[in-house]
């Protein structure tokens, strides 16, 4: 790690024999981040930065963030532990510059987009962030009992046979389903947080703070066992739907029974790259970057007089080709 401020460099590894191998506990004047107070209402914390001395206050699922004076890097250390602690995280594999450079060059490739969109300032509003998620593997066995028919026709001259075969049919299939990913946080939108997926996971690390440096996170507020109960739904839907096809069958009815065996779960932080276009008339844009990826998810602001004359171009040269055809057949 290399402190933007200073230009001191360090690793990772040796901070963490530090921290291991020394004798005392830091004085409470020390510590950082873990000195809070609450602040009424909401669950909203105030730390105060070891920078410049400021008060930060936090929401209520922020892990960590910037100070708001001096911009150093906040990691607030108590709310990535115990029960809360993530098993991994994958580290940004894009930086701001790369982040930028992959955006302007999505944007450019849609033609009827808003150019104030493109200015400098607005992309001096992106913002690094680690989300949590849900990952896991569910193994299962799926039953199904029903009949089925399988219709042959033939014909021979003028006459045309149909036989319609009757099935007793019983079927079973063990189900292994890998790569479930579920957010972990309400508040961000399910179609961006799917949206920008998948990850890498061969590229995942265990857990360390020192991958937070520099960017800002967010702490879990979905329970495991809501994220299984999710999981557990889509895969019986999945399961009981692929052991439902026909397969050769003309016709199938019957009832099909998913019951679920090994449920694997983790949590783990994931990079994100976020931004937000607020126009002057229209709701604001959110738009979010995979980190490692580099793969985009939002809604463009379109320029409507732009998208407007290009119509109005095209409906012209369309009016004149029909003019100009109907002449000729005239």
């Amino acid at each position: 790690m290399r402190k933007p401020y200073c230009g001191s460099d360090f690793r990772i590894t040796d901070i963490q024999q530090e921290k291991e191998t020394a004798a005392q506990p830091a004085p409470q004047a020390a510590l950082d981040e873990t000195a809070a107070a609450t602040v009424p209402g909401d669950g909203y914390m105030e730390y105060h930065c070891q920078n410049c001395g400021a008060e930060v206050v936090t929401g209520p699922t922020t892990a960590a963030t910037r100070c708001y004076f001096c911009h150093s890097p906040v990691t607030l250390t108590d709310r990535l532990s115990g029960e809360f602690k993530p098993n991994q995280v994958v580290p940004f594999a894009l930086d701001k510059r790369g982040a930028e450079q992959a955006f302007q060059k999505w944007i450019r490739s849609k033609h009827f987009v808003d150019r104030r969109f493109l200015s400098e300032d607005q992309l001096t509003m992106f913002s690094g962030v680690y989300y949590p998620y849900w990952l896991g593997s569910v193994r299962g066995t799926t039953t199904f009992d029903g009949t089925g028919t399988k219709v042959d026709t033939s014909v021979s001259g003028s006459r045309m046979t149909t036989i319609t075969s009757y099935y007793n049919v019983h079927r079973e299939a063990e189900n292994h389903f890998t790569g479930l990913v579920r957010k972990a946080l309400q508040r961000v939108d399910k179609r961006m947080a799917d949206g920008i997926q998948p990850y890498r996971m061969n590229e995942a690390k265990g857990y360390n703070p020192g991958y937070l440096s520099g960017f800002m996170a967010e702490m879990r507020d979905v329970e495991q066992e809501a994220a299984r109960s999710d999981m557990l739904e889509n895969c019986r839907s999945r399961a009981e739907n692929m052991i439902r096809e026909k397969r050769g069958l003309n016709t199938l009815k019957g009832t099909a029974h998913f019951t679920p065996g090994q449920v694997y779960m983790h949590y783990a932080l994931m990079p994100a790259w976020i931004l937000t276009y607020k126009s002057e008339r229209e709701k604001p844009y959110y738009f979010m970057m995979n980190g490692q990826t580099g793969k985009i998810f939002g809604r463009l602001p379109i320029k409507q007089s732009k998208l407007l004359a290009v119509s109005a171009i095209l409906g012209g040269i369309v009016a004149a080709l029909l003019c100009v055809g109907g002449a000729m057949l005239w």
